[in-house]
C-alpha cells in the first residue's frame, strides 16, 4: 500500500471517528438548547402554538430544571412536532 493511499484511509477514519451520531447530536442538544429554538423550530405554526409550546417548556423548566426540561419538552409533543423538532436539530445543530 502506497503512503498517499495509507494517509488518506487514516484520515476518513479520522473523520468518521469525530462525527457525531444523529442520537448523539440530538441528546447534546438538550443540554446546550438556544432560548429562542422554539420560535425557529415551530415558526410555520403561528404565534398562538409557539406561545403555549414556550408556556409548556417553561412549565417543564420551573419543574424539572434546565437539564430535565427538554427530555419532558421532547416527551410531550406530538409525533409530528417531535419529527419538527428531530429535523431542525439534525439540520441546525452541530453539537
Amino acid at each position: 500500500m502506497k503512503k498517499s493511499e495509507l494517509r488518506l484511509i487514516i484520515k476518513e477514519e479520522i473523520q468518521r471517528l469525530n462525527e457525531k451520531s444523529d442520537i448523539n447530536r440530538f441528546n447534546m442538544f438538550g443540554f446546550n438548547y438556544p432560548n429562542d429554538f422554539i420560535d425557529k423550530v415551530y415558526s410555520d405554526l403561528g404565534e398562538n402554538i409557539i406561545n403555549h409550546l414556550k408556556d409548556k417548556f417553561s412549565s417543564f423548566y420551573k419543574k424539572y430544571g434546565a437539564v430535565g426540561a427538554f427530555p419532558y419538552f421532547y416527551s410531550y409533543l406530538d409525533a409530528g412536532k417531535q419529527q419538527q423538532l428531530e429535523q431542525w436539530v439534525l439540520k441546525n445543530f452541530k453539537g
